[in-house]
């Protein structure tokens, strides 16, 4: 799935991938507002191999701009650039790490796979401005779920008004964030 152009769909997934992820290419798209570019999901312990998510665009999204939960060893995630996400005036949720209206999956990067070796890097995530004294700016959640496994990097990404940065109470193994 590469050089496509999602856009104007506010309910829907750029794509979305259920089963099994083996050598997938999701590189260079571009979402603009929709619910959210990438969703994968498989399920049982199969494992599978060498996946990229590289060079992606998402703007104006309602939740996470590429969701991962295939457990993948050797992805890549490299170089997507999410920003400026669109409020859908979500009552408030003690429970969710999002406010002022903004879905609780506006995430940049889920990465909730476990996979081995995954690289994360040079990714750019930039949450709404932060206003003072307007309610309707900030506010969207993690700029990074990580959840990925041993010898997996984190590195050169720039996270700016996401609450936090980088989640990573859910990776194993040895990691390097940087």
């Amino acid at each position: 799935i590469v050089d496509n152009i999602f856009e104007n769909s506010p309910d829907s997934h750029g794509a979305e991938l259920w089963g099994p992820i083996t050598k997938v290419k999701f590189n260079r798209n571009y979402c603009y507002n929709i619910r959210q570019c990438l969703h994968t999901s498989s399920w049982g312990e199969a494992r599978y191999t060498s996946a990229e998510f590289n060079h992606n665009v998402g703007l104006k999204l309602s939740r996470m701009g590429i969701e991962i939960q295939s457990l993948i060893d050797d992805a890549q995630i490299i170089g997507n650039y999410m920003a400026g996400w669109r409020n859908v005036n979500q009552p408030e949720n003690t429970a969710c790490a999002a406010r002022y209206g903004y879905n609780c999956d506006s995430m940049g990067l889920s990465l909730a796979f476990g996979g081995l070796r995954a690289v994360i890097r040079n990714n750019i995530i930039l949450g709404p401005s932060k206003r003072f004294g307007d309610a309707t700016e900030g506010g969207t959640s993690f700029g990074i779920e990580l959840s990925t496994g041993d010898g997996s990097v984190t590195t050169n990404n720039f996270i700016v008004n996401m609450a936090p940065a980088i989640e990573a109470a859910h990776a194993s193994g040895s990691h390097l964030i940087n």
